[in-house]
């Protein structure tokens, strides 16, 4: 019993939702979107409730990897779909959003609204901006 205390009482920052997981989560919600079925049919079929289906698209939750691969097989995608172009989130970008609500959510409107080339752009301007900001505090 102390051990689950002790393990339980880590950082727990560690499973906290990162950036990256909110990208899967897009992936989902993609990959959902283009065979036409409903978070509530999704959730039914992997027995959870749509609002789990929500919370993985919006990346509040995070996918384990039994529960991708099921995701995977369901929608006939390979594992690797949910993680292609992920290195496009860039390392700054992730420290940037990793603390700051409010970071988080301007990078994924971005995310939603910008292609990717000019995605990475305007968060490299942004990201300057922070730091001249900063700079100049």
């Amino acid at each position: 019993m102390a051990r689950n205390r002790k393990a339980s009482s880590g950082s727990s920052s560690a499973k906290m939702p990162t950036l990256r997981d909110a990208y899967i989560g897009s992936r989902l919600r993609l990959a959902r979107m283009e065979v036409g079925i409903s978070q509530e049919r999704l959730g039914q079929t992997l027995g959870v409730s749509f609002q789990q289906i929500q919370k993985y698209e919006a990346g509040k939750n995070r996918l384990s990897a039994v529960r991708l691969f099921e995701i995977a097989t369901l929608f006939q995608k390979p594992v690797g779909f949910f993680f292609e172009d992920i290195a496009s989130v860039p390392d700054e970008v992730v420290r940037f959003c990793e603390h700051v609500p409010a970071h988080k959510s301007l990078y994924e409107s971005i995310d939603r609204a910008v292609a990717a080339p000019k995605r990475l752009q305007l968060m490299k301007i942004l990201r300057l901006d922070e730091l001249s900001e900063s700079a100049r505090s």
